[in-house]
């Protein structure tokens, strides 16, 4: 089941006015489109798009929330909606046209976030469509990521493509040192150099990475609201995918909707749609299979299914659902740290005030602590005299001579030949023999 929600009809606007805006600018009928990209395939070394073809002004969007909350399948969905292949052949004129357009392409970024790995399944994606070698022709061990990129540019060029999807952006977070930046710097240069919107799609973690660099984030910030949160019990749409899944209900009795089942489905699931499908069919599956007379679906029995289903989900649920303070983990090597992306930096902070005022949290500490007696006045410090040396129990023969020396006629030389040390080279000749 695939229900439209309201922020994916403002998704649907959105991929339309971006590729609109991007068609404009590369309408193989214009006079000598066709030239231009003959002309645009001899420059081997240095690619520069020809003139007319790309708009610098074409900016994409980006696209980031929780997991589960139906980001890929908007995108997904709304992406069909145009053709994948428009295949010309004539003019208007009836003159000879043969033109392969590829309106948009969607890929995954890779799982360790490599530019290159990213270039290669952009060429895939091409090959897939058209049926073109690009990756025999242009993967290959000598083929720097640079290169791909700057070959990615010209095979966009040939076959008049509008928009381009990045999913699972969140990945880029693995990606070696400097390799996110060369990458978001790609993004960045085929929507301002090449005036190609890109589309950028990903989980909370994305967040992090496009606010880095304010002008990725400012071309990120385009058409439509940037982040996605989960929804809650009082928001509409909430309601709406909760009607329109609860009607394919295929149980013997049938249970009608109440605050109670609402209640207890939103506290399992927190408002994610991804989960919310699953329980109420594993709901469903256990009455049907196990109850064969009495099939109700009681609150009760939605959060004993719940426990069971989610039970790799439980702690992020719970740090959702606000009962415990984001805390960080050593989950990096080398014992860096950072903090889970379950909550937003602006929940985490309204998170952080509410429980210090319940006093789940201490709070922090004053920089001066209070007098024992207010209403008395203090009295002026005396004066302190010289700090004496701390005497470890086991002192080190040649620091012991250091904080002999300390005293008024005294060198580090002497302490230590007062200690049994060589101080000279004769000595240490006279030792030796």
């Amino acid at each position: 089941v695939f229900h439209p929600l309201t922020y994916y009809v403002d998704l649907h606007r959105a991929v339309d006015r971006a590729a609109r805006n991007s068609f404009e600018h590369r309408n193989p009928l214009e006079p000598r489109f066709y030239r231009r990209i003959i002309e645009a395939a001899q420059s081997e070394k240095n690619f520069i798009p020809p003139v007319g073809i790309g708009k610098p002004d074409c900016s994409g969007f980006a696209i980031a929330g929780d997991s589960g909350i139906g980001k890929s399948h908007a995108i997904e969905y709304t992406m069909e909606l145009l053709p994948r292949i428009i295949i010309h052949t004539k003019l208007p004129d009836r003159t000879p046209f043969p033109f392969r357009q590829v309106p948009w392409i969607k890929v995954n970024c890779p799982e360790n976030g490599s530019a290159r790995a990213l270039c290669v399944n952009i060429l895939e994606a091409y090959d897939s469509i058209l049926g073109t070698p690009y990756v025999r022709l242009y993967d290959r061990q000598s083929v720097s990521a640079a290169k791909l990129m700057m070959h990615i540019k010209r095979i966009a060029c040939f076959h008049g493509t509008a928009l381009v999807v990045i999913d699972e952006l969140q990945n880029l977070a693995l990606a070696p040192s400097g390799g996110a930046n060369q990458t978001l710097a790609f993004f960045s240069n085929l929507m301002h150099s090449f005036g190609l919107p890109v589309i950028l799609v990903g989980t909370i973690a994305a967040v992090h990475l496009l606010s880095s660099r304010f002008s990725q984030a400012r071309r990120a910030t385009g058409y439509c609201n940037p982040v996605w949160h989960r929804l809650e019990r009082n928001d509409p749409d909430w309601t709406i995918l909760r009607n329109a899944l609860w009607r394919y209900q295929y149980t013997a009795s049938e249970t009608r909707m109440d605050d109670d089942i609402d209640k207890a489905i939103h506290e399992c699931t927190q408002g994610i749609a991804d989960n919310y499908a699953k329980l109420y069919r594993a709901v469903q599956e256990k009455l049907i299979y196990k109850k064969k007379d009495k099939q109700v679906i009681t609150p009760d029995f939605i959060r004993k299914t719940a426990a069971k289903l989610f039970e790799l989900q439980k702690e992020d649920l719970r740090l959702i659902s606000g009962a415990k303070l984001v805390q960080m983990e050593p989950d990096r090597p080398g014992g860096k740290c950072r903090k889970k992306d379950y909550l937003l930096p602006e929940e985490l902070a309204i998170l952080n005030e509410a429980q210090k005022k319940n006093g789940d949290l201490p709070a922090t500490p004053p920089a001066q602590s209070p007098p024992a007696n207010p209403g008395k006045v203090a009295e002026p410090e005396k004066p302190k005299g010289p700090r004496k040396a701390k005497s470890s129990p086991n002192p080190h023969p040649v620091l012991a001579a250091a904080e002999a020396a300390n005293a008024p006629g005294t060198s580090v030389a002497a302490a230590l030949a007062n200690m049994g040390f060589a101080v000279t080279t004769g000595e240490l000749i006279q030792g030796a023999k």
